[in-house]
């Protein structure tokens, strides 16, 4: 009986430890899916920072990495260079030391807090960045969670410190403190480079909370300008107007229009699209709109300036001459443009496309534009073939009139 008693408790035994593992399980399933509730990815509308597709990083890595300064929380990054988050925090300092009584550090702190899923919304993936400058240890890998979110506070506040303080020393240079070691403006073309790294697009902080933070710190500061002012003067290299940034800034209400676009910008790879385009201001002298391209064919001017300037550059950069001769590099560059980039039938563009299409589906259009191209392409050669065109029209009437002759 007892032998019988303890072979049926066997299977109950079991069963009741399947239902507890069972148990275990359901409840390791619902706090992973509160997990991933917690922290999914951003709606589509909000998300405006965005990974690079792995495909078209992977035609060029070098063109899609910053060289030395990492902004934001995109990327996840193992390791990062303990001399520029050190001289983040060399730059936080002067900001701080600029602001004064305006603001603490508690209360820009409280600020980005507040702001905190807001900001995490424009981004595609988020990692908070822990900086250890003691123990050398500085990485970009910890999840976002609630119980980590001071590393995110730390991390928004060194980024947007940094920037608005390079901001305000290159509209004014003597405010630079001279007896300071400087990591930007010490060493020979370092500013180029990081200017290089803030407009990629992936190393970019919403210019929103940029801009809530300086006016918090200079709003009622004489002789601080308004910050898009500051961000134009930083990327004037790339200001593709016919007036200057100085002048676009001045009270003048014509230009309240192009200021609201640039105000209207997401963040500084979105300001620079702004820049290039061309905008009509209204010349006050001539009370007429100035030159431009018209407003259907602005993107051929900024497409066939860019595609310029890349085949210049790859002109500067090959040494060998008869690699050059041959256009191999210039048909590898413009080849991979287009890798791994989806298209679309229809688009903005679709219209023009096919009217461009069309056009040079006419043989005789081709025939003309290589006419242009070869035999009229300066004043020189057009006056060599008309030249040659008439001598070989006379001849041919002198051998008709001696075959008629006979």
């Amino acid at each position: 009986m007892e032998t019988r008693s303890a072979t049926n408790n066997g299977p109950q035994t079991e069963n009741h430890s399947s239902d507890e593992n069972l148990d275990q399980l359901a409840e390791d399933i619902q706090s992973t899916l509160n997990f991933v509730q917690s922290s999914r990815r951003p709606a589509v509308q909000d998300c405006i920072i965005r990974t690079v597709n792995p495909l078209l990083r992977r035609v060029n890595e070098a063109a899609y990495r910053p060289l030395f300064v990492i902004i934001g929380p995109l990327r996840c990054y193992n390791s990062l260079l303990e001399p520029m988050e050190l001289q983040k925090r060399i730059y936080l300092a002067s900001f701080l030391q600029r602001s004064g009584n305006a603001a603490s550090v508690n209360e820009f702190c409280k600020l980005i807090k507040a702001s905190a899923p807001e900001i995490r919304s424009r981004y595609e993936e988020t990692y908070y960045r822990k900086c250890d400058f003691q123990s050398h240890e500085i990485q970009q890998n910890i999840l976002p969670s609630d119980d980590n979110l001071r590393w995110f506070i730390d991390m928004v506040l060194a980024d947007a410190a940094f920037i608005i303080e390079l901001l305000l020393r290159v509209y004014n240079k003597e405010e630079r403190p001279i007896s300071e070691i400087d990591f930007v403006f010490d060493s020979p073309g370092k500013i180029h480079d990081i200017r290089r790294d803030l407009f990629l697009a992936h190393n970019q902080l919403p210019l929103f909370i940029l801009k809530q933070i300086y006016e918090l710190a200079f709003a009622n500061t004489p002789g601080y300008p308004p910050f898009i002012h500051l961000c134009c003067n930083f990327f004037h290299q790339y200001f593709n107007q016919n007036i200057s940034v100085h002048d676009l800034f001045q009270p003048n209400q014509s230009h309240v229009d192009f200021r609201a676009k640039l105000e209207g910008a997401k963040h500084f790879t979105d300001l620079l699209r702004t820049l290039q385009l061309q905008h009509s201001f209204e010349n006050p002298s001539r009370n007429s709109k100035s030159f431009c391209c018209k407003p259907k064919f602005k993107w051929i001017k900024v497409c066939l300036g860019s595609i310029w300037s890349l085949l210049f550059l790859s002109c500067q950069k090959t040494e060998d001459d008869s690699e050059l001769e041959s256009g191999r590099v210039q048909v590898t560059l413009f080849n991979d443009l287009c890798k791994h980039i989806p298209q679309a039938e229809n688009n903005r563009y679709s219209e023009t496309f096919r009217a461009l299409n069309a056009y040079n589906a006419v043989r005789h259009h081709g025939w003309i534009a290589k006419l242009r191209l070869f035999y009229f392409k300066s004043l020189w050669t057009s006056v060599a073939t008309l030249a040659a065109t008439a001598l070989l029209l006379l001849t041919l009437t002198q051998t008709i009139c001696a075959i008629i002759a006979l």
